[in-house]
């Protein structure tokens, strides 16, 4: 009888344990998500994408493989916002940022690089294929209409870089510098292009 009501006390300890427990483990989730998320775009974050790509980079390196990076810079943004406002620029953002989620695989992470640049680690990819993902990007971009608090359409131009991430590593490879370097001097800023220079 005695061991009965030990174990139905300990039950209901148990069971009463539970719930704060499974509270705090999600409480822990959704405060995971939150920092790794870019609140505008609802893609991975800068932390995130540095995170993924480090981790990628040291999987490509142990098993031979290949990773690749593309980030895309929205063309004249600041026009963007001085013309039709910064809602409309975040309209523009998240747009864009909706581009590269149904444009990259389940595997891929996109995510919001900088101010108006996009990004998407891609692992097991190599340049052809980094290339091909930003080429469909920029097709879609291309597609893109997003209607200034009812007004024009505003025309959305991406310049864009794929590349394979280098034996140097990320942050050699990919320094914030550089990268805006490698995007400024694509040829045909003013139209919607894919660049691998730099690789």
């Amino acid at each position: 009888f005695a061991a009965a009501i030990t174990l139905a006390l300990a039950a209901g300890l148990a069971t009463r344990l539970a719930r704060p427990v499974a509270r705090v483990f999600a409480d822990l989730a959704r405060l995971t998500r939150q920092a790794q998320t870019d609140s505008l775009t609802n893609l991975a974050n800068r932390r995130a994408l540095d995170e993924r790509l480090d981790d990628e980079v040291d999987h490509a390196r142990r098993l031979g493989t290949n990773v690749a990076f593309v980030i895309a810079d929205i063309d004249n943004f600041k026009s963007i916002n001085d013309r039709y406002g910064h809602q409309t620029g975040d309209e523009v953002l998240r747009a864009v940022a909706r581009v590269f989620a149904d444009a990259v695989r389940e595997l891929d992470l996109p995510g919001r690089y900088g101010g108006e640049e996009i990004a998407v680690v891609l692992p097991g990819t190599n340049l052809a294929g980094a290339r091909n993902t930003a080429e469909r990007i920029r097709k879609l971009v291309d597609d893109l209409r997003v209607v200034a608090g009812g007004a024009n359409p505003v025309d959305l131009l991406l310049a864009g870089q794929g590349r394979p991430v280098g034996k140097h590593g990320v942050r050699d490879d990919l320094g914030d510098r550089g990268v805006r370097e490698r995007i400024a001097r694509i040829p045909g800023r003013e139209r919607n292009t894919v660049d691998d220079h730099g690789s």
